[in-house]
């Protein structure tokens, strides 16, 4: 089956999980029975052009790409609950990062506001970071749309990855281009259709989640 094949029949098997804000409860047994039913694991697909790798952080190509950006800053965005749960694992792979600046965002959807992204664009200013620069989205779907676009629209662009830590972003929200925030509580009302460098799924952050899913969207 081709990559992509995989990929949808993925999303058609979580299909009435995420469709189903009753299914609250989702056992995590069962997400990794579903990574486990397809061959994803190790796999390395191209949607609109980008690289999403499905497997270890270490094993995909990750250490190469921040090795690019050995002598330029490193911003790491998270939330509440990414920064108690998930953060620490990421440095521990990677202690490069110990030198990133963390910029946590309010977690929930009520914060995905001009607001919000107007108090990062001015720590990112006051931390001085360029255009050359790399943005890391650590979250879920409200990280990934927020994150992404953030870095879409600073100094016009800057370059930027997810690592998807919740079921919905690795099967949905982190892939594409689209970045977004709301306006009038309409969803995404405001955004961008901006490619990040590449996508990192790497179904050991499920292990973090309790079973009642937080971020149904």
């Amino acid at each position: 089956m081709h990559a992509l094949g995989l990929l949808a029949s993925l999303r058609q098997r979580l299909f009435p999980y995420w469709r189903n804000r009753a299914c609250a409860k989702l056992n995590l047994f069962a997400v990794h029975s579903v990574f486990s039913f397809l061959p994803l694991e190790g796999m390395i697909l191209h949607l609109e052009g980008i690289p999403i790798e499905i497997g270890p952080l270490a094993n995909s190509a990750l250490p190469e790409l921040l090795s690019l950006y050995a002598d330029r800053r490193i911003v790491i965005m998270v939330d509440e609950n990414t920064h108690a749960n998930c953060l620490d694992m990421l440095l521990n792979e990677f202690p490069v990062l110990d030198r990133s600046e963390i910029m946590m965002l309010p977690a929930g959807e009520e914060n995905k506001t001009i607001e919000i992204v107007y108090q990062v664009w001015s720590a990112l200013l006051e931390y001085r970071i360029q255009r050359q620069d790399l943005i890391i989205n650590l979250g879920g779907g409200i990280v990934t749309d927020v994150g992404g676009f953030i870095a879409a629209t600073y100094k016009r662009g800057i370059a930027f990855i997810h690592i998807p830590t919740t079921l919905l972003g690795m099967v949905d929200a982190a892939l594409g281009s689209k970045t977004g925030i709301d306006v009038n509580q309409i969803k995404n009302a405001v955004g961008t259709f901006t490619p990040p460098k590449g996508v990192y799924v790497d179904r050991v952050f499920l292990d973090t989640l309790p079973d009642d899913y937080r971020d149904w969207e």
